[in-house]
């Protein structure tokens, strides 16, 4: 039965990825939605080298090694022995940029099978570069995480229609598996307000013991200190919508933030005054 006070304003957000995405169907998927930037840029060719050798020879025995030059690999295979192993080399691949074909030495029966799957990776996003895009994603969304280290994540439902388009974008770009957004819609309440409220308290406090620790370190610049007061000013916006929705205050947060501008405009004063220092001995400052 529902709560008679509950209200439908909220959806717990986590997904499942495929190992790659092809980059040019994300870029026409997420152009019309303004999200093209987001798409990661190529990857570059000597990690498209090691993946594509990784396909081909792949096996217990067969190890793909980097050369010091980081241009590209060795394809070496182990030889177990009763007092020793042996190591003997397959194949060398180098790259020499990224609109440049492999170039191979050694033994170059499978050099087209290689070659074929260098193409076909120089063309992907991978699963973790994915993952990372989706966050920020629904982090502009004003998503907040129900788990401290991610992978759940909980978006108010006025902006549910923005993250499933989105969501659609990535099935859409999925190769080698399939990926599959999870939207589970739901009553806001006393409960899952507990829940969203603990979870925003968690990544504020979070985000305010970093945003301390940095601004503390004397180790900004001039752009990195106003990029700071830029995220301080984002989580209050957050801070603020979320007391709108969740019909809680929020006031310990509010004050968690009002310290890291503080240290930031000290820290603003600081540069300004002498640009080579500014060291601060002031503890961080966080809510429990």
């Amino acid at each position: 039965m529902v709560d008679v006070d509950a209200r439908p304003d909220g959806s717990v957000i986590y997904w499942s990825l495929s190992p790659y995405f092809e980059r040019q169907r994300l870029l026409t998927a997420w152009r019309p939605m303004g999200l093209e930037s987001d798409v990661p840029e190529q990857r570059p060719a000597v990690a498209c080298l090691r993946d594509a050798l990784q396909d081909v020879f792949a096996g217990a025995k067969v190890l793909i090694r980097p050369l010091a030059a980081k241009t590209g690999f060795s394809v070496v295979n182990e030889n177990r022995g009763e007092d020793g192993n042996t190591y003997s080399t397959v194949l060398t691949a180098k790259t020499y940029g990224d609109n440049a074909a492999p170039v191979f030495s050694g033994n170059l029966a499978k050099i087209d099978e290689v070659n074929a799957a260098y193409h076909q990776h120089f063309g992907r996003i991978t699963s973790g570069q994915m993952g990372g895009v989706l966050v920020r994603v629904l982090q502009r969304l004003g998503a907040t995480r129900l788990r401290p280290t991610g992978g759940v994540y909980w978006l108010p439902g006025s902006r549910l229609g923005e993250w499933e388009a989105a969501m659609e974008g990535v099935e859409y770009a999925a190769d080698g598996g399939k990926a599959t957004g999870y939207v589970i819609r739901h009553y806001l309440d006393a409960a899952s307000v507990k829940a969203v409220h603990d979870g925003l308290v968690t990544e504020v406090n979070t985000e305010v013991a970093r945003l301390t620790e940095e601004i503390q370190s004397g180790d900004l610049g001039e752009r990195a200190i106003k990029s700071r007061k830029q995220e301080a000013a984002q989580l209050r916006n957050k801070v603020a919508e979320y007391e709108t929705i969740l019909g809680v205050g929020l006031d310990q947060l509010r004050k968690a933030l009002d310290k890291v501008e503080q240290t930031n405009a000290v820290a603003a004063l600081l540069l300004a005054a002498n640009p080579f220092e500014a060291v601060f001995a002031e503890g961080s400052h966080v809510i429990a």
